[in-house]
């Protein structure tokens, strides 16, 4: 019901898809999103992310499970990338404090923030609050719950406090109009990227995909839902 829930929003915005969400892998949900993207040029997509998946970050020695999450989820980002194009930011947070080096439990010089919400809005039409990421797993076998409205205020609502949580107080109107967000949000990362994390504005930075990609293999014969 949640993968049917978030594959009818879809199919129905053309403005904003904002996702938050702790893993990216389902590859039947990145093609619906690259599918809307094509029929609707003016649709963007802001996906927020945890820089590193939980085992990646702080265990010594992740396994193939773990490389196989990060093969389907680089898989999933190539999807959207190549559909969305600049019409497209991904995003994952970070503390406001600076930090040695730690691998992949620093992002830019801080500690990252390890992102479990998942949140899905829709243009500012509908929004889904649940407990399933993302990927096969959450959407395919799991048993979880969800929450979707379509009451005008509680979309707004729940944008404004997301939006509000990452960007940080200083976020002026352009963080939310569906036609500027996208290119906002790309704008704030970059600056962030930039500064020292006590210099910077809200907690939002761009995702890399590079130690995601190093660390990535595929396993034949393994379903997609169990990643």
């Amino acid at each position: 019901e949640l993968a049917a829930a978030h594959a009818a929003q879809i199919a129905q915005s053309n403005a904003l898809i904002y996702l938050e969400t702790q893993f990216f892998r389902d590859r039947a949900l990145a093609e619906a999103l690259a599918k809307r993207a094509a029929l609707a040029p003016e649709l963007t997509l802001i996906l927020i992310l945890p820089a590193a998946p939980e085992d990646a970050a702080f265990d010594d020695e992740p396994g193939s499970d773990v490389a196989y999450g990060e093969h389907l989820q680089v898989k999933s980002l190539e999807i959207i990338k190549e559909a969305f194009g600049p019409r497209l930011f991904v995003g994952s947070p970070a503390q406001m404090r600076s930090t040695p080096p730690n691998g992949r439990a620093t992002h830019f010089g801080a500690p990252l923030v390890y992102l479990h919400a998942k949140v899905s809005i829709f243009d500012d039409r509908a929004g889904i609050v649940s407990s399933a990421d993302l990927n096969g797993r959450s959407m395919s076998w799991d048993t979880e719950v969800g929450v979707q409205t379509e009451i005008t205020a509680e979309v707004v609502q729940l944008k404004t406090r997301c939006f509000d949580h990452w960007l940080g107080a200083d976020a002026g109107p352009e963080f939310f109009a569906c036609d500027t967000a996208c290119a906002a949000w790309t704008a704030r990362a970059e600056s962030n990227a930039q500064r020292r994390p006590e210099q910077r504005h809200g907690f939002i930075l761009p995702y890399l995909a590079d130690a995601a990609r190093e660390l990535a293999y595929n396993l034949p014969g393994v379903p997609e839902e169990m990643a």
